[in-house]
């Protein structure tokens, strides 16, 4: 995500802000009709103990935000200043849930506050979601796990944001009842499946996105897909009768039945003695989709015609030209924000989130046909209005005056092996020669060493909330510090070989350590996060971890002399 995303109704005081949970949906209560707000609830923390949900944090402020923006909303993202932390979460660690079964006996709603046999299956000690009139009385979904009907608990804001609000529009579409009360607004005459190929093909009205139709088709195809959906917007409805059309909590289910493999971050807790697990954010699911591939069909989506077959330039249509929208420079401060509709003429901008979520949907392309003939052409005339920009929008917008300009989030799948090859790149430009001195650390008989592999790489954590700090690269651009680990196996001894980023005027020094085999990327962190409060010098990192670390100067001239030294340092510095 190359985009500063900001959020204005966040704190901007300076701390680190957490967001633990969201709670109810409601009807903005300030100027956007066109989109309802959900509460988000946040809590200041401390950038070493991001992972504590617990009680000992007392304050806590909710703010109401449009739910077009709710895929940017995940629990345990951390904030500053108003601006997400990208690539950052309270919980870095990603766990596999294996094999786990999702029908109609397994899986059932449950408020944050259920208590089971006299306790909360969200324990408050390990989880402190708020009082009943907040976050307590939100809705989740419990799922049995070994035995225990409440294994497995994940918020339902958190299952409707991963399956179904992939954009900004289904976010909309999905709290105002849309796609139940005025379907042809969103879809044309053609929806079915092709009849020889497991392909589904969907005509979409120009406003919605081509990766939309994953999401739409497979409601359209599922049928546990469809009710949950629906049910999203109708439970609104029935609570809102009951509350004068104010607060509601809002309800849902999973699109599908069967098994699944799930990766997220998530919380191990403890209630009346049962292990549990809390999902705060979901990252990969494997469960299948009703078709392998997706046809999208377009009558005016702004893509050129084939020159062969379109028509010419005298006999096109001029489009009416957009409103001008000036932004400031750098546009950053930009912020989204929930009080003013944005100006629908306005040309929309975007924030594109990279995740691949769904394993049905790796490596699959959208089929749409070429275009042959295009019936509109640029405006010559100057537009009638030009405005300011002041904030982001994702309301459907008015036709009054308005500086704020409409934005659509959406989530796209990215080329995995497109990134890896790019990171590879970025990787071996910065430590080419650990690199090479890894690969000849094989050619010992009694040693092996590889890099150490990361889905989304390794970085220097923050170390604090200020703007400025040790763990960026660039300050300015929030770049982090990049890092290298190696895996290294000698004899029955193993080591982390470690390695960051350096600034020109750095001087800081590479590390050897000797771990316990059983190590993971938890106690890493732990030991990244330590040296980046010692501005990276490793012999004044304070840590729990029973470790011997030994710093190694860049003296080596050549990748073989570094291969050399590390393997002699095994040998020599270690007994």
């Amino acid at each position: 995500m190359a985009k500063v995303v900001k959020i204005a109704e966040f704190p901007d005081d300076g701390r680190l802000w957490r967001i633990d949970w969201l709670g109810a949906v409601q009807h903005n209560e300030k100027n956007i009709p066109t989109e309802n707000t959900i509460d988000v609830y946040l809590r200041p923390v401390d950038p070493q103990r991001t992972t504590d949900f617990g009680m000992k944090i007392t304050e806590r402020v909710c703010r109401q935000v449009g739910v077009g923006q709710l895929p940017l909303l995940t629990i345990g993202s951390l904030w500053h200043k108003g601006q997400l932390l990208d690539d950052i979460r309270a919980v870095q660690r990603q766990t596999n849930l294996h094999s786990v079964l999702v029908n109609s006996s397994t899986v059932k709603l449950i408020k944050a506050g259920h208590q089971d046999e006299g306790n909360y299956a969200i324990s408050k000690f390990h989880f402190d979601i708020g009082g009943i009139q907040n976050g307590l009385s939100a809705n989740c979904l419990a799922i049995e796990r070994n035995g225990d009907p409440y294994g497995i608990i994940i918020p339902v804001s958190e299952v409707i944001r991963f399956y179904y609000a992939s954009s900004s529009d289904l976010s909309n579409i999905a709290f105002s009842g849309m796609y139940e009360n005025d379907f042809d607004s969103m879809v044309g005459e053609f929806h079915h499946m092709h009849p020889e190929q497991d392909m589904f093909i969907i005509e979409l009205k120009q406003w919605l996105e081509d990766n939309d139709g994953w999401t739409i088709g497979r409601l359209l195809q599922e049928p546990c897909a469809d009710e949950a959906f629906k049910l999203i917007h109708r439970s609104l409805v029935k609570q809102s009768v009951n509350t004068l059309h104010k607060k509601a909590m809002p309800e849902t289910n999973f699109p599908f039945q069967g098994r699944t493999n799930w990766t997220a971050h998530c919380l191990n807790i403890q209630s009346g003695g049962k292990n549990r697990t809390l999902i705060l954010e979901l990252l990969h699911c494997t469960a299948p989709f009703p078709f392998s591939d997706l046809h999208v069909i377009r009558k005016n989506d702004g893509r050129k015609a084939d020159p062969e077959t379109d028509i010419s330039d005298d006999d096109k249509i001029e489009c009416w030209p957009n409103t001008k929208v000036t932004k400031p420079c750098p546009d950053n401060d930009i912020p989204l924000q929930s009080e003013t509709e944005a100006y629908r003429y306005a040309k929309k901008d975007s924030i594109t989130l990279k995740a691949n979520r769904f394993a049905a949907l790796e490596n699959k392309k959208i089929h749409k046909d070429t275009k042959e003939q295009c019936k509109y052409k640029a405006s010559q005339l100057i537009p009638c209005q030009s405005i300011v920009a002041t904030g982001l929008g994702t309301g459907l917008g008015t036709t009054g005056d308005s500086t704020i300009i409409p934005v659509q989030i959406t989530v796209t799948a990215e080329d995995e092996e497109k990134v890896r090859r790019q990171r590879e790149k970025a990787l071996e430009a910065s430590f080419e020669t650990m690199m090479q001195a890894v690969r000849l650390l094989n050619q010992y008989s009694n040693t092996k060493a590889s890099i150490r592999q990361s889905r989304d790489g390794y970085f220097i954590p923050l170390a604090s909330a200020k703007t400025r700090q040790w763990s960026y690269l660039d300050s300015k651009k929030k770049k982090y510090r990049s890092v290298l680990v190696a895996d290294i196996q000698v004899d029955e001894r193993y080591f982390w070989l470690v390695e960051f980023e350096q600034r020109k005027a750095d001087k800081c020094t590479s590390a050897l350590i000797e771990i316990p085999n059983h190590y993971s990327d938890n106690e890493l962190l732990q030991l990244l996060r330590g040296l980046a409060r010692e501005y990276g010098i490793w012999r004044n990192i304070k840590h729990s971890l029973d470790l011997k670390i030994v710093s190694m100067k860049h003296t080596w001239s050549t990748p073989r002399a570094y291969a050399e030294a590390v393997y002699n340092r095994t040998i020599t510095d270690f007994n």
